[in-house]
C-alpha cells in the first residue's frame, strides 16, 4: 500500500471520468480537448505535444520466432482538426545536454534493415540487403544545407534501356554546344522562404530559421535558369509539387562531358589543318632545294563531295615508290593508294572513309611533297 501511494504521489498516474489514462502533471482542461487515449505530461500551449496510442499502443515482442512482426511503438495520427494545420505521429524534442541532443534515434546492428525508414506510400514490408542508417522510398525534400562525404547515383548499365548516344540523338538540332551556349549561367541570392508562395497562391509552410536563413539569403550562388533548361533538355527539369522547377544537376554533367568532346574534336581538326600547312610549306622548300618540282598535287574535285571524288597529280619523270595517302585530322593513315609515273589521278569513295573532314598528301621517294584537305558531306 505504501509504494502505491507513493507512485500515485510523484507519478500522478490517473484514469479520469473519460476512462483517459493520464500520467504526469495534467491540465484538464487541455485532456478534454482531444480525443488521446493514453496521456503522458502535457504542455498547456501546444496540445500536439500530447501522445495518442490506439489499438496496438506500446508494443515489446520478445518472441520473434513465432513469425509475427516486432514492434516497440507503434503511433498512428489523422484527422487533424482545423485548429490542428497538421498530424505528428511521433515527435523528438530533445535540449538541454551540453553534449549532444537527438529527437528521435534509430539504429540497426549487425543486421539487415534501415536505421530510418520513410515512405511516402503504404506501410508494406521492403526487404533490404543491406543496412542504412536511412532508407526513404519516395521522393525526399530537404529544405536546408546537405552536407555528404561523397553522393552516388545509379548508372549501372544493366539498369538501362533504350540506350541512345547523346551525339546520334534526334530530338533536338545541332551539337551539344549550340545547345548549351544558349544557356545563361548566372549568380544569384534566394528568396527569403517566408515570401515563398505555393501552386495555389498561398503563403508557403517552410520553416525559416532566422540565423541559418539570413546567412542563405545573403550567399551568392550559381546555376542555371530551369525554365531556359527546360526549353533545351526538358528531362533535366521537374516541377514540384509546390510548382516551383528544380534541376537534375547531376545529370546535366554528361551533356557537359559531350560538350567537351565535341570541342575537343574540333580542335583536334584545326590541329590537323595547321600541321598540314606547316608540312606544305616546308615540303614546298625541300621540293625547290632538291630540285623536285616536278612532282605536283592538285586539290581533289568535287569537294566537298558525297559519293565519288577525284585527286589530280603530276609526277616528275625520276619519280619512284610514288603513293597518295589519306589521313584523318588526328593524322591516322586511312588509305594508302600507290602511284607511278604516267598516271595523273586517283578515284576516292565516299563510303570508304564516311563522314567528316580529311587530309590526303602526295608521297614521292619517301618525301611527302604536299598536302591537300577535302570533306566528305552528309
Amino acid at each position: 500500500m505504501f509504494f502505491l501511494a507513493s507512485f500515485t504521489s510523484f507519478a500522478q498516474l490517473k484514469v479520469n471520468s473519460y476512462g483517459k489514462l493520464m500520467i504526469g502533471p495534467i491540465n484538464t482542461s487541455v485532456i478534454d480537448q482531444n480525443n488521446a487515449t493514453v496521456i503522458i505530461g502535457d504542455n498547456p500551449n501546444y496540445v500536439w505535444t500530447d501522445f495518442s496510442f490506439y489499438s496496438m499502443g506500446f508494443q515489446n515482442c520478445k518472441q520473434p520466432e513465432t513469425g509475427r512482426e516486432s514492434i516497440g511503438l507503434y503511433s498512428e495520427v489523422s484527422g487533424s482538426s482545423l485548429t490542428q494545420p497538421f498530424s505528428t505521429a511521433i515527435l523528438g524534442l530533445a535540449s538541454g545536454s551540453s553534449t549532444s541532443n537527438y529527437g528521435i534515434v534509430g539504429a540497426v546492428n549487425g543486421c539487415k534493415g534501415a536505421g530510418i525508414y520513410g515512405t511516402t506510400g503504404p506501410c508494406a514490408e521492403v526487404q533490404l540487403n543491406s543496412s542504412y542508417a536511412g532508407y526513404f522510398d519516395g521522393n525526399t525534400y530537404v529544405n536546408g544545407n546537405l552536407t555528404t562525404t561523397a553522393l552516388y547515383n545509379l548508372s549501372d548499365i544493366r539498369l538501362k534501356k533504350d540506350i541512345t548516344l547523346l551525339s546520334e540523338s534526334s530530338k533536338t538540332e545541332g551539337t551539344v554546344v549550340d545547345h548549351l551556349l544558349k544557356l545563361n549561367v548566372i549568380e544569384y541570392n534566394l528568396l527569403d522562404p517566408a515570401k515563398r508562395v505555393k501552386r495555389d497562391g498561398q503563403p508557403g509552410h517552410f520553416n525559416d530559421n532566422e540565423g541559418q536563413s539570413k546567412i542563405e539569403r545573403e550567399r551568392r550562388h550559381y546555376g542555371v535558369s530551369a525554365q531556359e533548361l527546360q526549353e533545351i533538355y526538358p528531362d533535366l527539369v521537374l516541377e514540384g509539387q509546390d510548382g516551383y522547377l528544380t534541376v537534375n544537376y547531376t545529370e546535366l554533367v554528361p551533356v557537359l562531358i559531350r560538350s567537351i568532346q565535341e570541342l575537343k574534336h574540333e580542335l583536334d581538326e584545326v590541329k590537323g589543318i595547321s600541321k598540314a600547312k606547316t608540312r606544305s610549306v616546308s615540303d614546298e622548300a625541300n621540293d625547290f632545294s632538291s630540285g623536285s618540282r616536278g612532282n605536283v598535287l592538285y586539290q581533289n574535285s568535287p569537294n566537298p563531295f558525297k559519293g565519288q571524288t577525284v585527286i589530280r597529280f603530276a609526277l616528275a619523270d625520276d619519280a619512284q615508290n610514288a603513293c597518295i595517302c589519306i589521313f584523318d585530322m588526328t593524322g591516322k593513315q586511312l588509305r594508302k593508294l600507290p602511284i607511278s609515273s604516267g598516271d595523273e589521278q586517283v578515284t576516292v569513295n565516299s563510303y570508304e572513309l564516311g563522314e567528316g573532314m580529311f587530309l590526303y598528301s602526295l608521297i614521292v621517294n619517301g618525301q611527302e611533297i604536299d598536302t591537300k584537305k577535302m570533306l566528305i558531306s552528309k
